[in-house]
């Protein structure tokens, strides 16, 4: 049973995330992009260049399927990702991410772990943080 105190502590580095996530788009030039959108790349940039479901993605961002399709087309307007109908479905909508998309991707989430890094350097962590962060990590894997 996870307790209050533990949730309180979860929810400060929920909040901390976010706001190291939204300081990193500054950092990639992208300020202009939404967190959601940006949550759309992560999901898209995952794959490193395979193509990956709308579908797909509206699930892993617990969306409808008719509002992952606007982001798409958004990250599409953006540069970001590619659109294409899948060749064996053409009810099926395949997005695949940019040359900009992953490099704007990669450029956030090395910002981001180096501020984790700066942040915590000084700090006392304990020993087993690492196995704690993994069972957090994983209930949470899917929900980008």
């Amino acid at each position: 049973m996870v307790t209050s105190a533990e949730l309180d502590a979860l929810d400060r580095l929920a909040r901390g995330a976010v706001g190291l996530t939204a300081a990193s788009l500054v950092v990639g030039k992208r300020a202009d992009l939404t967190l959601v959108q940006w949550r759309a790349l992560a999901v898209v940039a995952e794959g490193r260049g395979e193509p990956i479901r709308v579908g797909e993605v509206a699930a892993r961002l617990l969306m409808s399927l008719p509002s992952a399709s606007r982001l798409a087309r958004r990250l599409e307007r953006h540069g970001l990702a590619t659109a294409e109908r899948d060749e064996h479905d053409r009810r099926v909508t395949l997005l695949r991410v940019t040359h900009a998309g992953l490099e704007l991707h990669d450029t956030v989430v090395q910002h981001r772990r180096d501020a984790m890094a700066r942040l915590l350097s000084d700090r006392h962590v304990p020993k087993d943080l690492e196995g704690g962060l993994a069972a957090i990590a994983a209930a949470f894997d899917g929900l980008d």
